[in-house]
């Protein structure tokens, strides 16, 4: 697995078992403001690190995920996807501005970026509210990239 701050383009590769720089390192990810990048070759095991990690640090209240994988998240995270389609807010830019504005209340996201979520219409408009209301500058982002 392969991880990286998208600012610097820095990789570091972790293996099966973390050292304890490891660790910190994940820590130091989860915990910083800004978008993160993780080039994994397995979904499952990306998600049981990133429930781990969260679990462990005890630290976010309210963690979302963005993804188009069938697989169930865990009940305490948010599913945007679902949330999104629920409430009919990727029917114009209009309503996909308004879930930002009304239902955004995340202090943790990780997107899960499959060539699915890649080729949806909305995808690149929800990045770009990302930045409009500064939330990859007040909250970690961990974009998940499959390799």
């Amino acid at each position: 697995m392969q991880v990286s701050p998208v600012k610097n383009q820095i990789s570091r590769v972790l293996g099966e078992s973390f050292s304890e720089n490891d660790v910190l390192y994940l820590q130091d990810l989860f915990l910083t403001p800004g978008v993160h990048q993780i080039g994994v070759d397995n979904i499952i095991h990306i998600r049981k690190i990133i429930y781990n990690m969260l679990s462990a640090l005890q630290y976010h209240q309210k963690a979302a995920c963005l993804t188009l994988n069938n697989l169930a998240l865990q009940p305490n995270i948010t599913d945007i996807v679902k949330t999104l389609i629920m409430d009919d807010h990727l029917v114009n830019s209009d309503s996909l501005t308004l879930f930002f504005l009304d239902h955004f209340y995340f202090d943790f996201l990780w997107i899960e970026e499959s060539q699915a979520l890649l080729d949806s219409m909305w995808y690149e408009q929800f990045k770009q509210h990302l930045v409009d209301f500064n939330f990859n500058k007040s909250i970690p982002i961990v974009k998940v990239i499959f390799k």
